[in-house]
């Protein structure tokens, strides 16, 4: 079911909460096309671009018909913020947020979340690069987790949207209680053919998603996947369908419903989008992105902003309602599942350094390097004698550190997943190695002074063994022991590759 554009969101078909989301089109942004000559906004007349007297009056108008719980808007200024929508917001009953650039407040741009003072309560906010989420309670203490959005912009940049997307997601996942999320905003990407798209749908980018109707760089497989298809969680579900034109190369809109149109005839489906938790969430309606089809039609003519439009963006929105039963913190069941999973997942750890330096080098020899010369460059920058760091490091000592993590990411850029967690897990077996190393130098210590002293009182010395040479059993066992464990296992005659397991090196994460 569909909201009028004119329509009031707020308690519409008995939905617990109402969101909106809209790019609003930042003044010096729009400032800057236009007298930059960009193709795209010389349909602009100059009043339909004075932001005081022209868009910042049509915004108002059309958020205090909608009068929804939650507003994202994206493109704002600290300085507009403070002056022109704070005041604003809080005549009509909200309280609001913004996040910029800590450099200039009031220059830069950034996401900015408003709740009404009757339906919310604010109890946390967590803000990264692109992204804020805003942990709101309402009276019932069922908490929303809203995460307003605006990824990066480049067409080719689908990676740092990814990770964008992806680092919100865990710091949320781990950190604050609530109990459904909603992520709303500007993704810069189309919905239902992106990498973001697969990634809140799948929990992962799925094989053969484009981005901009080409290929996603490989490197999106190794971005962690999201925990939200949890079953408390339910996995996340779009508000608005896919375009039609999803997946078709060079065509991003076939002028039905698209959310941005910056020139006349240049409509973009779907780079505004709202997705929300299923088990918890029920979704009632959404916000009709047209008045009429009349007005659809002109803006396909004419493009955006115009006398009627404020922004590039149309605006968003959907009414959603709490599914009855029980309403379980995610943080919690999620942290419960992932530690339950890595139980499953995680392998034996061997107990011998043989065992350890065993599987070392069987890693280290199927992992999938782009070459030979790249395992054995890898292999001998892990072997590189300790740093002896005592505290912070000397100058000497960081540029040491910053040498070898540049050349390890050179020699594992383009790695797949795959091979990353190979080379985690031999970096957990090294330290594993290093530390047995260590726990047998401690044995072996009392058991030399113990020689020492039998030395000193040749009356009660051991008597000489055959197979030993002369030294006591025990003590040449044990010496013989410390000393192949500290011997480098690729210095072997077996041609054994993994490194000396006394290295400090930095491995993957």
């Amino acid at each position: 079911m569909d909201i009028a554009r004119k329509q009031c969101m707020k308690g519409f078909k008995d939905g617990d909460f109402s969101i909106l989301s809209w790019n609003i089109l930042a003044d010096i942004y729009l400032d800057f096309q236009i007298n930059d000559g960009n193709a795209d906004y010389t349909h602009v007349t100059p009043s339909e671009a004075d932001w005081i007297n022209g868009r910042l009056v049509l915004l108002r108008e059309e958020l205090s018909v909608a009068t929804p719980d939650v507003v994202c808007l994206q493109e704002v200024r600290g300085g507009v913020f403070e002056r022109d929508l704070q005041p604003f917001f809080e005549s009509l009953g909200y309280t609001g947020l913004v996040v910029t650039s800590k450099e200039d407040f009031h220059k830069h741009v950034g996401c900015a979340t408003f709740w009404r003072n009757d339906t919310f309560t604010m109890v946390d906010v967590i803000h990264r690069s692109r992204t804020m989420t805003t942990i709101l309670k309402d009276a019932q203490d069922r908490s929303l987790a809203v995460v307003n959005v605006h990824l990066q912009g480049d067409p080719a940049a689908s990676l740092a949207r990814l990770k964008q997307l992806q680092k919100n997601l865990k710091e949320l996942e781990s950190r604050v209680t609530h109990h459904s999320v909603v992520i709303a905003g500007d993704f810069n990407c189309l919905l239902g053919s992106s990498a973001c798209s697969s990634f809140l749908s799948f929990g992962t980018v799925e094989p053969g998603v484009p981005d901009w109707g080409k290929p996603c760089p490989e490197d999106v497989k190794r971005v962690p996947p999201h925990s939200y298809l949890h079953p408390a969680a339910g996995g996340f579900v779009s508000a608005y369908e896919p375009s039609d034109a999803a997946g078709l190369t060079g065509i991003w809109s076939f002028g039905e419903a698209f959310t941005f149109c910056a020139s006349p005839g240049g409509p973009v489906d779907g780079l505004d989008q709202i997705w929300a938790t299923s088990a918890p969430l029920e979704l009632v309606a959404r916000r009709a992105l047209f008045n009429s089809e009349a007005h659809r039609t002109k803006i396909l003519a004419g493009g955006l902003p115009n006398a009627v439009e404020p922004s590039d963006h149309l605006p968003i929105g959907a009414v959603y309602k709490w599914r009855a039963g029980e309403r379980p913190d995610l943080k919690e069941a999620l942290a419960v599942a992932s530690a339950a999973a890595a139980a499953a997942d995680r392998p034996a750890m061997p107990t011998t350094v043989a065992e350890l330096e065993a599987e070392m080098n069987s890693l280290l020899a199927s992992c999938p390097f782009k070459s030979d010369d790249d395992r054995a460059a890898y292999t001998a920058l892990m072997s590189l004698p300790d740093l002896g760091l005592k505290g912070k490091p000397t100058p000497e000592q960081q540029a040491e550190l910053e040498d070898r993590r540049t050349r390890k990411a050179a020699l594992t850029k383009g790695l797949s997943n795959e091979g990353m967690q190979m080379l985690k897990r031999v970096s957990t077996l090294a330290k594993a190695a290093k530390k047995a190393s260590q726990a047998k130098e401690k044995k072996k210590s009392p058991k030399m002074d113990r020689a020492k002293a039998g030395a000193a009182q040749p009356a009660v010395a051991a008597a000489p063994d055959p197979e030993t040479g002369g030294q006591n059993a025990d003590t040449a066992e044990s010496e013989a022991k410390v000393a192949a464990s500290t011997v480098a296992v690729g210095g072997g005659s077996d041609g054994a590759l993994a490194p000396n397991v006394t290295t400090e090196v930095a491995f993957p994460e």
